[in-house]
């Protein structure tokens, strides 16, 4: 039986949560890149899944990395916390986002902030 990894994660062991989670990004990808970006022709799964090969040009293609913050906004007390609509009740996430082209995680932690939580945070008071 198939189950939502999100639904299913926190019953993982981490090892077993990283390879699951790798596993979903990748049959993810496969089933959104079926086809070659530079001929269209039908590619195929290649080095034992982690790449797509184009037999007509030749071209491989490979799975997008793209960086992402993940930040716990607090007051030394209280804890900023997310949520989207769709989940179930009392679900809530810490903020989360992907980085900008040219952007440092600093500054991408004041912009995702704002955007998602409309609170002022200043890049200089990121900690690590």
């Amino acid at each position: 039986r198939f189950s939502s990894v999100r639904a299913v994660a926190a019953q993982l062991l981490p090892d077993s949560a990283a390879a699951v989670c790798q596993a979903r990004a990748l049959l993810h990808w496969h089933m959104r890149n079926a086809f070659c970006a530079a001929c269209g022709g039908r590619s195929l799964p290649a080095a034992g899944g982690s790449v797509r090969a184009c037999p007509s040009c030749g071209a491989e293609h490979h799975p997008r990395c793209d960086p992402v913050v993940i930040m716990l906004v607090h007051d030394g007390e209280r804890c900023l916390l997310g949520r989207q609509r769709v989940w179930e009740p009392n679900r809530y996430s810490v903020l989360a986002g992907f980085m900008e082209p040219g952007e440092t995680m600093e500054e991408d932690v004041a912009r995702e902030v704002l955007e998602e939580a409309g609170v002022v945070v200043d890049a200089a008071d990121v900690r690590y």
